[in-house]
């Protein structure tokens, strides 16, 4: 996937090395990000903002704060919060918000990592997230945006996504 410039966790590539199996080369990247990357249902965040410290310094507590509107399902069975939350980073104040719905269950974070898609300055970032439920099965997300922070939540909307429709599955 490198020719591509996303550049995998290695702890990723086993799993989309078997979903990519007899795939052509044309077809590759598209199959990749049809399954792996900003997936926006059942979950969305369409709007989220983020209140940090001003005097952030390396190594120092902070706490950050997001305000986010959620929706989850569409049509007549559409639900939409409109949350608060905190964290101890921005990634963390939108796991503990997305925990206020009724719907979401408990995970826990495996993996972060994130770079440019591209070497120049209109770049895109990219972040790859893995998540864990209760019972111990991991699922990928990847997001990509021209914010990197906002990459990082479609990172994890992708992957709760994947962890969704892999219980809808069973």
């Amino acid at each position: 996937m490198k020719q591509h410039k996303f550049d995998l966790p290695e702890a990723m590539q086993p799993e989309v090395d078997k979903l990519l199996e007899g795939v052509s080369e044309d077809e590759k990247l598209k199959v990749f990000e049809e399954e792996y990357v900003n997936k926006f249902f059942p979950i969305d965040i369409p709007e989220a903002y983020f209140n940090r410290p001003a005097n952030m310094r390396s190594g120092d507590d902070y706490s950050v704060e997001v305000d986010m509107h959620v929706v989850l399902g569409e049509g007549d069975d559409q639900e939409s919060y409109d949350i608060k939350a905190q964290g101890n980073g921005p990634i963390n104040a939108v796991a503990n918000g997305l925990l206020q719905t009724q719907y979401m269950s408990l995970f826990k974070f495996i993996h972060y990592s994130q770079h440019a898609l591209n070497d120049d300055f209109n770049s895109v970032g990219v972040c790859y997230i893995c998540i864990e439920n209760p019972v111990g099965e991991r699922f990928w997300g990847v997001g990509t945006h021209t914010d990197i922070l906002l990459a990082a939540v479609n990172a994890l909307i992708t992957a709760i996504n994947r962890r969704e429709a892999a219980e809808l599955a069973k």
